[in-house]
């Protein structure tokens, strides 16, 4: 096997570990092994490792372990199964000869941190924080150093060290940031609200949930918006905040950059870290400063060390003495509590039997790592100092048989009687295990979080020790704010005194197992209002600070006479806040200039822009216009790009008229050409006349160099590649999807060519699939096909079209021997260029009028594209009209699609349907402007509107469906994304066709489906159709509960057909592209 092809199956083998795909990654494991039986090996034992399967990665290893015993790779592979197993002593044993051994980087790092792992469950604190900081320096890359030095500083916290020694070690993990370039907040502007994100890998079933449910769901929702972004899987708890929040982000798919570049882009003013040096892995987006103030607390207890952290959540009892020395951060001092507890789970009733005349129980719930040696030895003394008590130990340690061998080795060593020592290991049930406890005993210098706050409301008293460190007082500031400080010691001969006067106390022991569920409850530790208030007063003063001292923009006041004399210097203030998408604040800007007689196209242009983008079209139409009419040319050609971009949002008639003028102003922009035909969609426009617009297109491009081609390449493989600006998320990601995921490995390579200019989540998770991914948003036309030529693809498929961001320039330069279109676009490309159109035989017949008007030549695949919606949707149970007793019919196709013909015909349905009401969902409703203009135009149009209900597209458009009857089709430019989710959701559609193809999208769909007498080609026909539908409620009940099934069965989702015969046709085409060479 030539090394290409091996390192070619090397990439199909990750590739297919990183979808998920085992089955595709074990056939490339097993052709591997013939040439390198060694790597094999070990990649099918870590793959069994993944899964959790320790007897077949045993089987596997053994494979290994013949080839090479010795390799620091085998050793680790075989530790990895101990570890599997809960063999953490047999591991860590393994792996002891390695520690000192020659390795390379890459394999040093996995060795060093699977020991840190193991010797931190046994309770070797120091060994952990050793072998940790080894394996932060062996790292190969930032982002590993990053992670082991987190463990190095978390683990740091079960040995004793002073608050200066805690901040050099936080400064040595912000150094590790220092090149980060953080993003530049000097055009930021808050809202009405001030904005707040909460950051956090434990928005999910997880103790921290129950310390920051509060913080993210108290705050007064007229003066604060809440978005909160989670790293981490979705669980019921997630489904919980989701309601409970004003936005929620799922981050865990994306790089830190890239979730830094989604929080900047949402404008949040005040970003709260929620785990800092605990797993999850926010530090590192925290490093880029995507908020201009930001926060961390809660989830972690000491300083995060990085320069782009202001502030740590604190309260009097944590911020006392010498605190604050430990931190890099200023602490956030909260008047009572920094969090507010509130349990997950139901929690059973503390039920003590009476104290006096049996045994006293001590215990400890917390993690066996936290128990020092300092710990046991002052526990060893309680056990003296009360005889026939008993030592009440449970948690994970003790239910692994090495891992408790340990332990209790550790326990008779400090003195403690093993034979009064009872232990259980960790279960979902240990709350109740609290009503055999009289007495918690926290660990120090470590104290517990969640497992005090459980045992108190369990009734169960806890004994603390409050250090220097902030972290070290927990357990103190919880105690102080129930009302329970005598619990608090300050020296260990206190703390061990303050156990053993407790147990000796029957009757206060007796009275604490009543009363401290109701301390509790009546404390400010669960007053979630007081809680709110006080995190928002403590939000708006720091707001307050950083606008005083560190925002540029304040100091500009429009109303100084030194405004004037600097017009570049306000112009690059407006294009900073419309970079970062604050177009309230250049608006404002912009509107104090002119107040102050400051007078400039381009202020003027910029002021329209920024108009424009908060959704007010009306009024940027009407600045658009009155610019032009004036007859001032500097912007002349901007504000003709912007007036028709207006119109075609607005639905504008005139829109296609308007792209003409601005392209014929300005030929060398073929975008606005291709803006004209796109406009044309909407319009009733004689299909030869738009079939010619079409075809000029390619005199436009007629002189673009192009590449040439003799003999085709051969390879193993076929080299297909896909352009696009919607590898993002878009109503396109859903059909574009199968095309990058679901290829045959062993046939085909897929190349991606991203133009999107802002990549998010879905390009991260798109880009893991194919085997070649280009990000080319900035680039030109000729070195994007310079780049597609270099990388010999033989099929490139453009899905965009004439579409915004569309790629035909670079077709026109054939940067491949083959091209094809389709999925984005309802038309041909009108290029000699394009040799192919990928389509359907519903939505263009053989034989039918449509094929006239192609310059492409038609590929018929079982449906024009393969339809994958989004996971977890709920299941249509019926038509709404059975629970509400009257019809809804629902748009909820794109605003500009609505034609006042199509209104019209609207209408009349609701008024042959009495007590009907019609659902407009659209995005452009968004902005009141265009509410008001919208609900102005039905007026004029005779709608009752008491009947209409406008609405903007929201997270949950899908469940909207849930509440409609019949969704309503809009035509000449029909739904293909909304027809699609309509279906799915269980929403018959009424739509309308005709011959020309972009007509006949739904039609099509509706088809494959078996929905079609919902077609049809009349507006009479249209409207006795939805009438006669919404007459019938039994057959639409009917529908509704079975459209999803008929969407699974059909060809529009039947990903692995349309696959399969989307390859045989790029065979096809290339056998017949070589057959005509020769």
């Amino acid at each position: 096997m030539r090394m290409d092809r091996l390192e070619a199956l090397r990439d199909d083998i990750f590739a297919a570990l990183s979808c998920g795909d085992e089955t595709g990654a074990r056939k490339g494991i097993k052709r591997l092994r013939r040439r390198e039986p060694v790597e094999a090996a070990g990649l099918l034992t870590a793959l069994h490792i993944e899964a959790g399967r320790a007897r077949e990665a045993l089987a596997a290893w053994r494979e290994c372990g013949k080839y090479a015993p010795h390799d620091p790779y085998t050793i680790f592979l075989r530790a990895r199964i101990h570890l599997l197993e809960g063999e953490r002593s047999a591991a860590l044993d393994l792996l002891t000869p390695l520690l000192d051994a020659e390795m390379m980087p890459a394999v040093a790092e996995k060795v060093y941190n699977l020991a840190g792992q193991c010797a931190r469950f046994l309770g070797r604190a120091a060994d952990a924080v050793r072998f940790y900081e080894r394996a932060r320096d062996a790292a190969p890359d930032l982002a590993l150093r990053a992670l082991n030095a987190s463990n190095v500083l978390f683990n740091r916290h079960y040995l004793p060290a002073t608050c200066a020694e805690d901040r050099r070690a936080a400064e040595e993990y912000g150094a590790l940031f220092a090149d980060v370039c953080p993003f530049d907040h000097a055009a930021h502007r808050r809202g009405k609200r001030l904005q707040i994100g909460y950051l956090s890998p434990d928005v999910r079933e997880h103790v921290v949930l129950s310390f920051s449910y509060a913080l993210m769901t108290a705050l007064d929702s007229a003066r604060f918006a809440v978005t909160v972004y989670a790293l981490n899987a979705e669980d019921e708890y997630t489904e919980r905040v989701k309601q409970s929040v004003d936005h929620f982000r799922s981050l865990s798919h994306l790089s830190p950059e890239e979730a830094a570049h989604e929080i900047y882009r949402d404008g949040i003013d005040i970003l709260v870290d929620l785990a800092g040096h605990t797993a999850g892995s926010t530090l590192p987006i925290l490093a880029y400063r995507p908020a201009p103030v930001q926060i961390s607390g809660i989830g972690y207890f000491a300083s995060t060390g990085l320069k782009t952290v202001d502030y740590f959540l604190a309260d009097p009892v944590l911020a006392a003495g010498d605190a604050e020395d430990g931190f890099t951060e200023e602490l956030l001092v909260l008047p009572q509590t920094h969090f507010c507890w509130q349990p997950l789970h139901e929690t059973p009733a503390p039920e003590h039997p009476p104290a006096a005349g049996r045994p006293i129980v001590f215990a400890s719930f917390n993690n066996f790592t936290k128990l020092s040696d300092d710990v046991l030895a002052a526990w060893a003394e309680i056990l003296r100092c009360v005889p026939e008590s008993r030592l009440f130990l449970k948690t994970d340690v003790f239910s692994y048989a090495d891992a408790r061998a340990e332990a209790m080795h550790r326990l008779a060593e400090a003195g403690i009687p093993c034979a009064r020592v009872d232990t259980e290991g960790a279960s979902r049930d240990y709350l109740a295990a609290y009503n055999h406890v009289d007495i918690a005993l926290d660990p120090f210098p470590y104290p517990g979080g969640g497992t005090t706050c459980d045992a108190l409301y369990m009734g169960v008293p806890v004994v603390t020790l409050a250090g220097e460190s902030l972290g070290s007082r927990f357990g103190a500031s919880l105690a102080e704010n129930i009302g329970a400080g005598a619990l608090v010691a300050r020296t260990i001969e206190e703390y061990v005194d303050r156990a053993v006067s407790l147990a000796n106390d029957p009757a206060l022991l007796d009275a604490l197992h009543t009363g401290l569920r109701q301390m509790m409850e009546r404390s400010p530790v669960m007053d979630a209002a007081v809680y709110g208030a006080a995190a928002g007063a403590a939000y708006d003063a720091v707001w307050t600070a950083y606008t005083e001292h560190c925002d540029p923009l304040k100091s500009l006041s429009v109303r100084d006479d030194s405004m004037s004399m600097d017009v570049k210097t306000l112009k690059d203030r407006i294009f900073a806040a419309l970079a970062a998408e604050h177009y309230a604040e250049a608006q404002e800007c912009a509107e104090r200039a002119f107040a102050a007689g400051m007078q400039d196209d381009m202020l003027r242009y910029l002021h329209a822009y920024a108009v424009e983008r908060q959704g007010d079209l009306p009024r940027a139409m009407a600045m658009a216009e009155a610019y032009l009419a004036a007859g001032r040319s500097e912007l002349r050609h901007e504000f003709m790009r912007l007036r028709a971009a207006v119109a075609y949002r607005m639905g504008d008639v005139r829109a296609a008229e308007f792209y003409q003028r601005a392209y014929e102003e300005e030929p060398s922009d073929t975008g606005l050409y291709s803006s004209f035909l796109l406009a044309q969609n909407a319009q009733i426009v004689d299909s030869d006349e738009l079939f010619r617009a079409h075809c000029a297109y390619d005199a436009l491009l007629a002189d673009v160099p192009r590449y040439t081609y003799s003999v085709p390449c051969r390879r193993q493989k076929i080299r297909v590649g896909y352009i696009s600006p919607d590898f993002r998320r878009n109503v396109m990601q859903h059909f574009v999807q199968p095309l990058l995921t679901g290829y045959d490995r062993a046939r085909f390579e897929v190349y991606a060519y991203s133009t999107a200019e802002e990549p998010d989540e879905v390009t991260a998770a798109l880009r893991s699939h194919v085997t070649v991914w280009r990000d080319l948003g900035a680039a030109v036309p000729e070195d994007i096909a310079a780049r597609i030529h270099a990388d010999a693809v033989d099929i490139l498929v453009d899905l965009a079209g004439h579409a915004a961001g569309g790629a035909l320039p670079v077709l026109a330069r054939r940067p491949a021997p083959i091209q094809m279109m389709g999925l984005g676009y309802t038309a041909t490309s009108g290029l000699s260029t394009v040799d192919y159109f990928l389509t359907d035989a519903a939505c263009d017949p053989v034989g039918g009028a449509s094929e006239a008007y192609f310059t492409e030549k038609l590929i018929r695949l079982p449906s024009q594209f393969v339809y994958v919606p989004r996971a977890g949707l709920p299941v249509s149970t019926g038509a709404p009209v059975k629970r509400s007793g009257h019809i809804l019919f629902g748009v909820f196709n794109q605003y500009r699609k609505f034609t006042d013909e199509m209104l019209l015909l609207w209408r009349e349905i609701l008024e042959r349907v009495p007590q009907a009401q019609l659902l407009l969902k659209s995005q452009i409703f968004f902005a009141p402007a265009m509410e008001a203009a919208a609900r102005a135009r039905l007026t004029r149009l005779g709608f009752d509107l008491a009947r209409v209900i406008l609405e903007p597209a929201t997270t949950d458009y899908m469940e909207r469906y849930l509440d409609v009857d019949i969704a309503l089709d809009t035509y000449p430019w029909p739904g293909g994304g909304t027809t699609c989710d309509a279906l799915y959701m269980g929403v018959p559609v009424v739509t309308m066709y005709a011959a020309r193809r972009s007509t006949r999208f739904s039609y099509a769909l509706l088809t494959h489906v078996g929905l079609d007498e919902c077609a049809v080609q009349t507006p009479e026909d249209y409207a006795a159709c939805a009438v006669a539908l919404a007459h019938d409620t039994d057959r639409l009940d009917q529908l509704h509960k079975r459209l999803r099934g008929k969407m699974e069965k059909s060809s529009v989702m039947d990903q692995t057909g349309y696959m399969r015969a989307l390859e045989r046709a790029y065979e096809d085409v290339l056998h017949l592209d070589a057959e005509e060479r020769r």
